[in-house]
């Protein structure tokens, strides 16, 4: 057989292998696209990463001033080192004239050269470079406003000479030259990340420091701290000269990288190597010429290591759940190629007859596939490539194949992809057709189907999906289940937890596919009640009925092999609609308890928290109410062996103001509770993991040694999730070390702030118990909560007196904008999970559709007969709805509820796997928009099927009257 003859013979009767084509089309684009999202999250991501690290190695060391530029320059000429800076930081002492020189604090100065890059994060900058003796401070911070232009700052610079074992302290007058703004990277430059947290020293509280917030590490929200600039050249270099010449300086090297030649998205371990290369190099530098230790913060490397794990994790989680999208792909095939090769069987009798052997025949039926699926890659190559170009934002047809989007291997692995694909497809069907009798082969039509060997196989399919339907059913998780049977059960229960592991994570996998497919043989396909039911039902329509009735009893194994197809992909969408409608509720919730309100503003000291309030609400519109919620820990007994996490609130309005669940709170319920608040101060809601651990029940009282006094107080309610087994007081670590006796509650236990005299500033409380003070805010229906935030932000006289405003609307827009390296793969995934499934059921749509159309016109001269005796159009089409609606609408009510159960399932043993659970946890919804789009599958799958059967019985009719008027 000549080789081009497979291929004539596809392109000549490229109809009888349109269907076919279709499938492995789609399969293949679905292919390609996940290769380009790959791609294209793979730049995205690693982008973000690299966005977030401002310094990619920063190192500090002590020099003296001789080696200090022989340092510099032999960093700078370091393969793979684009960029160096360095900045000197103090905490030194201050006196200013604000407090008339009585007190003194400590603050950070920081010097840099005039080479420095913070130069161009300098809003204001100075023409002229900074004068000797002179400091810039920060604008808009406490110290700023205390000072004006022209002020004395007195301090102290201290220079450690090691070489002599001793310390040169200067003192030094400088004078307030002016107030530096600086951008937010600027002044993480200067700072170090968020450095100059003011500490107070105040004799009136007998010496006592006052507890203020710390500034944010890593983040900015509107913060600046303490801070005066020094001149590098004018000022620090000329004291340094004045001391001895091994006097050192302690220096923070701000080390930048060729990125752009050392990292590969693709080869993050490598990137990773060659980074800690160059950082080992810099090390080394300065230890061997320099005699100087120093161990260098390779935040580079650090953001990578991070990066190759979540990026790798994203990428199984897209062969995960890419798999059930291509079992449909190759179903569908094998399903289409069986009814196929049914129309084809003259055309193999005439082979047969020529002298063809049934391998030759075989041969030449997967050339065809081979064809066909090279054909279907190389459409999957284009329609991947084009869909994907809407994850850029925008579709560029004349960029289509620029280097980002396309790459030779990304088109070489979806065609031979669907080479395969379309092979596996026809392979079994080939070899049964191809084996077909010469005889048998040469009848026109056949009824006659492939009777199946093993037919207990289908019952072990039905048993073993039944068991995963049945524990999805009961929301239990196997393995935790098993774990706590064997804490409790010994040896024997031991030996048994590892194989039913792997087998419930199997059937989790394989589980529902094998119900389905069992079900649907065994009821569609062997059951004579079914069909006998199915006849009974389609009776009832009439004599149309009737014979439709025997068409479905005459063809049970197409028809169960199409209510499977139906079946599993409902059932898929319902569970990924179900699952991913119910991760965006998570998100939302999480991101909504993380705020704790609609907007909460940090106040750094604790004292002013009731006066901030006034002032919020004097002068900010869009709020409906708002409360002060302070946070404290304190120990359980005198010698502090467990802590308790407490909030204090007000009763009256908290549950107004803040972001709470109710189920977050048991005993008499959150309204009851909060009256006891109000009306006992002594009273507390008791974590409820805390209760458990001590023994306590309702109306019980505990005892509590805050640091003001210790107090005891009845319990009026529970707050937290339900505690397992599992649950213990989390494990704090100290300065001191590892401690097993130092625990803290898991959950927050809640008080009414009557319990403390907080009302006035200076009241005892502030003396003796470290708050941290926020104010929650409820804003009005319809108020913008990033405007407010920045109304709040912008408030006069505020921006020394709160660190951060965050507003609920700002961090989900954050998270839907894919800030967070952990939401972008947690989106990514749910992306290309929600491609698949649009896939998946426009899959099932063609499928049906060819399956109708196929069957159809095998059925072609039997609905010609029909027509004849005189059938109608729209008789022959009642005929043929009736056989296809009542096994369709079957297996979409199988597939729905399966899917809710299996997406429960999931949902219920995700949240039972977690050690200690949270108080957001997972839960099942199905909004509006979620029902609307399953509806929408749901009314494709019978749109496709009754668009196939008004088409084929159209021709039907036209031939028909075509004939005749020949005639």
């Amino acid at each position: 057989m000549p080789l081009l003859y497979p291929v004539k013979h596809v392109f000549r009767n490229w109809k009888l292998f349109a269907a076919l084509l279709i499938g492995i089309t789609l399969a293949s684009t679905f292919c390609a696209a996940i290769g380009v999202k790959a791609s294209v999250a793979s730049d995205e991501s690693l982008n973000k990463q690299l966005d977030s690290v401002l310094t990619d190695i920063e190192l500090q060391t002590s020099l003296n001033s001789t080696d200090l530029p022989h340092a510099y320059e032999d960093i700078a000429a370091i393969e793979g080192v684009k960029y160096v800076d360095m900045v000197a930081r103090y905490d030194v002492p201050i006196r200013y004239p604000g407090d008339n020189y009585t007190s003194y604090q400590y603050t950070q100065m920081a010097c840099f050269p005039n080479t420095s890059r913070i130069y161009d994060e300098w809003i204001n900058k100075p023409l002229d470079p900074i004068p000797e003796n002179a400091t810039y401070l920060i604008l808009d911070t406490a110290l700023a406003e205390n000072v004006k232009v022209g002020d004395n700052i007195t301090t102290v610079i201290e220079f450690p000479t090691p070489k002599y074992y001793n310390i040169t302290s200067i003192p030094i007058n400088l004078t307030v030259a002016g107030f530096a703004e600086l951008t937010d990277n600027g002044y993480a430059y200067v700072s170090g990340y968020g450095g100059g947290g003011i500490v107070y020293y105040d004799d009136s509280l007998g010496g006592r420091t006052v507890s203020v917030a710390p500034v944010p590490t890593g983040s900015y929200s509107g913060y600046r701290g303490n801070l005066m600039i020094v001149s590098w050249e004018n000022t620090l270099e000329k004291l340094w000269d004045t001391t001895l010449d091994s006097s050192t300086v302690q220096v923070t090297f701000s080390v930048d990288l060729d990125r752009q030649n050392l990292i590969n998205p693709w080869n993050i371990e490598e990137s990773t190597d060659k980074i800690n290369i160059v950082s080992e190099k810099v090390q080394n530098e300065l230890l061997a010429n320099y005699r100087v230790q120093t161990y260098p913060n390779n935040m580079l490397a650090s953001v990578l290591y991070t990066y190759q794990n979540t990026f790798s994790q994203m990428i199984l989680q897209f062969i995960w759940v890419s798999i059930p999208i291509f079992f449909v792909a190759w179903y569908l095939g094998a399903t289409v190629s069986d009814v196929s090769f049914n129309i084809r069987r003259r055309e193999i009798g005439l082979l047969s007859t020529k002298g063809m052997s049934s391998g030759q025949i075989q041969r030449m039926f997967l050339a065809e596939a081979l064809v066909i699926g090279f054909v279907g890659g190389v459409l999957g190559v284009i329609g991947g490539i084009i869909l994907n170009q809407y994850y850029l934002g925008t579709v560029d047809l004349a960029n289509v194949f620029t280097s980002s989007m396309f790459s030779p291997t990304l088109a070489i692995v979806t065609i031979i992809f669907g080479m395969l694909l379309s092979l596996f497809s026809v392979l079994m069907s080939a070899r049964r057709a191809s084996r077909i009798p010469a005889v048998e082969a040469l009848r026109n039509y056949s009824t006659v189907e492939h009777k199946p060997r093993f037919r207990f196989i289908p019952w072990i399919a039905l048993f073993l999906g039944s068991y995963k339907i049945v524990v999805f059913l009961l929301g239990v998780n196997i393995p935790v289940l098993m774990q706590g049977l064997v804490s409790s059960g010994g040896f024997f229960l031991a030996v048994f937890y590892t194989p039913v592991s792997w087998f419930d994570a199997a059937m989790t996998f394989f589980g529902p596919f094998l119900f389905f497919w069992g079900f649907t043989k065994i009821v569609v396909r062997d059951s004579s009640k079914f069909q006998k039911a199915a006849s009974k039902i389609s009776s009832i329509m009439g004599d149309l009925g009737a014979l439709a009735a025997k068409n479905v009893r005459r063809n049970p194994a197409r028809l169960a092999a199409m209510a499977f197809l139906i079946a599993f992909i409902i059932g898929y969408s319902v569970q990924v609609t179900g699952q991913v409608a119910s991760q965006e509720d998570y998100l939302v919730r999480q991101v909504h308890n993380n705020v704790g309100a609609d907007v909460t503003v940090d106040v750094v000291n604790q004292t002013k928290g009731n006066i901030i309030l006034a002032d919020i609400m004097a002068n900010v519109s869009g709020i409906r109410n708002a409360s002060v919620e302070r946070s404290l820990l304190a120990p359980l007994s005198s010698n502090g062996g467990m802590y308790i996490n407490i909030k204090t609130i007000d009763p009256n309005n908290w549950t107004e103001t803040a972001y709470y669940e109710p189920e977050w709170f048991t005993g008499q319920g959150v309204d009851y509770a909060m009256y006891d608040l109000a009306h006992d101060n002594n009273t507390i809601i008791l974590d409820r993991t805390l209760a458990k651990t001590m023994g306590k029940n309702l109306y019980d009282t505990i005892g509590i040694n805050f640091m003001s006094c210790p107090r005891e107080l009845r319990i009026v309610g529970f707050f937290g999730p339900e505690p397992n087994e599992n649950n213990q007081p989390q494990i704090i670590y100290s300065t001191s070390g590892y401690s097993q006796s130092s625990a803290r509650s898991a959950f927050y236990s809640v008080i009414p702030h009557n319990l403390f005299n907080i009302s006035l500033p200076d009241g005892d409380a502030f003396k003796y118990e470290s708050f941290s003070t926020k104010i929650l805010i409820h804003l009005e229906p319809g108020a913008n909560g990033t405007e407010v935030a920045d109304q709040i932000s912008h408030l006069e006289g505020l921006r020394t007196e709160i660190y951060g405003v965050t507003s609920f609307d700002e961090q989900w827009r954050n998270s839907q904008n894919l800030n967070s390296l952990s939401t972008f793969s947690e989106m990514q995934v749910l992306d290309i999970q929600g491609l698949g499934l649009l896939f998946a059921v426009l899959s099932a749509s063609v499928g049906t559709t060819l399956i109708a159309i196929v069957s159809l016109k095998e059925r072609s001269r039997e609905a010609t007969l029909m027509s004849v005796r005189g059938l109608s159009y729209r008789q022959l089409v009642f005929m043929f709805l009736t056989e296809s609606m009542a096994i369709i609408t079957f297996a979409v009510v199988l597939g729905v509820v399966i899917g809710a159960v299996i997406a429960y399932g999931n949902i219920a043993a995700s949240n039972a796997a977690l050690y200690m659970p949270d108080l957001i946890m997972q839960r099942l919804v199905y909004p509006v928009n979620a029902v609307a789009t399953i509806g929408t599958y749901v009314a494709l799958i019978y749109a496709a099927t009754i668009g196939a059967i008004l088409v084929m019985s159209s021709q039907y009719v036209t031939k028909l009257e075509k004939m005749v008027r020949t005639k």
